[in-house]
Formats: C-alpha cells, sequence, structure tokens
C-alpha cells in the first residue's frame, strides 16, 4: 500500500523529533552520570587526604612539629 507524501512527511517529522528527544536524554544521562562520578572522586579524594594527615600525626608527631619548636 502507498502513503501519500503527506503521511510519509509527518512519519518522518515524528522519527525525527523522538531522535532529537532520545539524544537530549542521553545527553542528560551521561552529564548527571559525569557528575556523580566526579563527585563521588572528590569526596574519596578529601577522605583520602583527611585519613593520610590523621595517621601521620599520629604515628610521628616529631615530624609534624615546626622546627626549633619545642616538644610539649
Amino acid at each position: 500500500m502507498l502513503k501519500s507524501p503527506g503521511v510519509l512527511f509527518r512519519r518522518e517529522k515524528q522519527d525525527e523529533r523522538r531522535r532529537d528527544v532520545f539524544k537530549k536524554q542521553d545527553v542528560r544521562r551521561r552529564r548527571d552520570a559525569r557528575r556523580k562520578q566526579d563527585a563521588r572522586r572528590r569526596r574519596d579524594m578529601s577522605r583520602r587526604r583527611a585519613e593520610t594527615l590523621e595517621s601521620r600525626a599520629d604515628t610521628k608527631p616529631e615530624q609534624n612539629q615546626r622546627v626549633g619548636e619545642q616538644p610539649r
């Protein structure tokens, strides 16, 4: 069965619109995932930094003192 040009054109436009929507959703999904990943990485880094500073303070107090400072 042959479709009239109007029907074909309309169908093509609908497909185009659907593709655009999918593209936008995909972009948004990727951006959100990236943002989430970055936030997690930042959180982990700051936690790791805090842990290393704490452990350094616990293990070697003499290294953390400034030069010429008297131990208390």
